[in-house]
């Protein structure tokens, strides 16, 4: 298609940046181009550039068409009018990456991909080698709304929002990590009305040291900065914007001074009401390598796809973890950063859970103190009154509040039936509680955790006598300044069939190879595939919801299926971490069972082999990989 509006050597040289070869499937290479065409702005080119084609070719047609097609074609005409309009009336950033360069050498076959941001607006590129100067793609569009904006607008948006620039670093084990950051301020740039920039990328955590250059230059679309007003209405706009920058330095200085002095009220305060050691988190150091308000980190996050505290949860349990980079501890990194990175530590968990519990309006707060074991710990925890829920270890523990004061635990979440589940809360004191709007630290003494009661410790933040609240209309002015968290890309069922169907292909072909290697055919069965893959997305829907279903249907359909002689047997496997898609890492783990083994080295008469891969996608590139094998045959002694 996209060859009848570019030239040959154009699409070889957009297939080759898009990585798509005769290996490629069809279904990756259409999303790959798709996204190639919108982010370059040439779906509306090639719409018009067709329309006028079809006008220009002389078609005959009887009287029945002619009918049809007047009547569809005012239709058709209204939409891509109104398509066009909004395409027209878009504000839209583009970035366009001129060169890259003084990257460091790598030490094994990592590969890169470019992250960017501003405001709403999201934008990625394609994984590509690393190199001293990777080529990353020319053009990045990011939309910053759906109207055109004035030069004021713009800035009262982005005044708050710098452009994030993120390199993500993954490596042929699936591990990745942040290779480098920059930010731009968009007032600065607004003020200074220059196109071209050359970004210093520095450290994860670190902000002195340079890890790379990145050449760019950025683009309003429709241009900000040109218009056609009077020149005296140019100057009263002008001096509009100048008042408002100094206005918004000015308020941020004053903020900023008015914080560090209650901060030091703060810290007064608690020595003269406690000796005991408290980690009192006014202050984090962030992925940037600034130090920050533990409160900004906390931006309530809203998705449609992530809209109960079940699914997000689920969510949350799902993403990778990663490897403490270069063993730099407390660093609490932004969500935006965690999405990007698409792996998390224990901190970065945490804020993002909040994030989203606080996007669905309900009062979480990150939770940071000390074990049995005087370590220390983050969880969240989500207070509602006599009710209390605290997720730690990745599970959900749901306290409720007696009448004589204890907190009893009154369930934990999707392993009731594993009595060990209880064991693993060794939480022994709750220091500090915040979330976007508050910070409270506690005056209690160490909780006590037995028979599943806490003992001597209340969660009601109400009472200044347990809780010690930091100013909280002050933190409501700062929660002002947070910056516009952006939308959460779907994980789209198309993309996640897609993913199943390569991994499926690929363990058919390593579990064919196994059998080969000791003398034995693979005879599949997609009867017996399709049998045993309905248990998957239940499986699923219990890790969602804590909820048994379709175990009857189940068993009725195998018992239907399997011969009153023959030998039934399934292995069902949930696949988790970096490496959840790659294929002998899977097979790997299958054969690490011993019933995966067997199932997999099964022989005997009938023989029919099953295997079923499913996915469900939640966010980003988060999602539940299960994995199940099968076989049915007639036993030979």
């Amino acid at each position: 298609q996209i060859s009848s509006f570019l030239s040959k050597d154009k699409v070889g040289e957009i297939f080759k940046m898009l990585s798509i070869d005769a290996s490629t499937s069809e279904e990756v290479a259409r999303q790959r181009i798709s996204q190639y065409l919108q982010s370059n702005q040439l779906v509306s080119q090639m719409y018009s550039e067709a329309t006028q084609n079809v006008q220009q070719q002389p078609i005959k047609l009887n009287q029945q068409h002619v009918t049809q097609i007047q009547s569809v074609k005012p239709l058709n005409k209204n939409y891509g009018e109104r398509l066009q309009s909004q395409q027209s009336n878009q504000q839209l950033l583009n970035i366009s990456i001129l060169k890259t360069e003084a990257f460091s050498t790598p030490q094994m076959d990592d590969v890169l991909s470019l992250h960017l941001r501003a405001g709403p607006g999201r934008a990625a590129s394609q994984s590509v080698q690393h190199t001293d100067s990777p080529i990353f793609a020319d053009l990045f569009t990011l939309e910053l709304g759906q109207q055109k904006m004035s030069l004021l607008q713009l800035f009262n948006l982005l005044k708050f929002s710098p452009l994030q620039i993120l390199v993500v670093s993954k490596r042929i084990d699936g591990s990745a990590r942040i290779y480098g950051w920059a930010s731009l301020d968009f007032v600065g740039v607004i003020e200074s009305r220059k196109q071209d920039y050359q970004i210093q990328l520095k450290s994860y955590g670190n902000a002195e040291e340079v890890v790379g250059i990145i050449y760019l230059q950025l683009d309003f679309s429709p241009d900000v900065f040109q218009t056609n007003l009077s020149k005296q209405l140019q100057q009263q706009e002008s001096e509009k914007l100048g008042a408002a920058i100094v206005a918004f330095r000015q308020e941020q200085k004053h903020l900023t001074d008015q914080y560090k002095y209650a901060c030091q009220l703060f810290n007064q305060e608690l020595q003269s009401i406690q000796q005991k050691k408290l980690y009192v988190a006014l202050n984090l150091l962030r992925d940037d390598g600034k130090v920050s308000p533990s409160t900004q980190l906390i931006t309530p996050i809203y998705s449609k796809q992530l809209n109960t505290a079940h699914k997000i949860y689920r969510f949350i349990n799902l993403i990778p973890d990663t490897v403490n980079q270069f063993s730099i501890q407390n660093i609490w990194s932004r969500c935006y950063t965690t999405l990007s990175r698409g792996s998390a530590t224990d901190e970065d968990k945490a804020v993002l859970l909040c994030s989203m519990l606080r996007g669905i309006q309900l009062p979480s707060f990150v939770m940071v103190g000390q074990t049995v074991n005087k370590t220390g710990y983050v969880a969240v925890c989500v207070v509602f009154g006599a009710k209390v829920q605290v997720y730690y270890k990745e599970e959900v523990f749901y306290f409720k509040l007696m009448a004589d004061g204890t907190y009893t635990l009154d369930n934990f979440s999707n392993n009731y039936e594993n009595s060990q589940t209880p064991e693993l809360f060794d939480i022994q004191t709750v220091d500090t509680l915040f979330n976007d709007l508050d910070i409270f630290v506690s005056l209690q003494t160490q909780m006590l955790y037995q028979d599943r009661k806490l003992v001597n410790f209340s969660f009601n933040l109400t009472r200044p006598s347990l809780f010690k609240r930091f100013n909280h209309e002050l933190l409501k002015q700062l929660s002002n300044q947070v910056e516009i968290q952006p939308n959460l890309t779907p994980f789209s069922p198309e993309t996640a069939e897609i993913c199943a169907d390569s991994l499926e292909q690929k363990l058919w072909q390593l579990i064919a190879a196994r059998r080969a290697d000791v003398g034995l055919n693979t005879p599949k069965s997609e009867s017996l595939s399709r049998l045993i893959g309905q248990c998957l997305q239940a499986y699923e829907f219990e890790q969602l919801t804590g909820l048994v279903v379709g175990n009857e249907q189940f068993q009725l359909a195998v018992k239907n299926f399997v011969s009153q002689n023959e030998f039934f047997d399934a292995f069902p496997l949930q696949i988790s971490g970096q490496l959840r898609f790659h294929a002998p890492s899977v097979f790997r783990a299958i054969c690490q069972s011993e019933n995966g083994r067997k199932i997999i080295e099964q022989c005997g008469d009938q023989l029919r082999l099953g295997l079923r891969v499913y996915v469900e996608g939640y966010c980003e590139t988060i999602c539940a990989v299960w994995v199940v094998v099968g076989a049915v045959c007639i036993p030979v002694k």
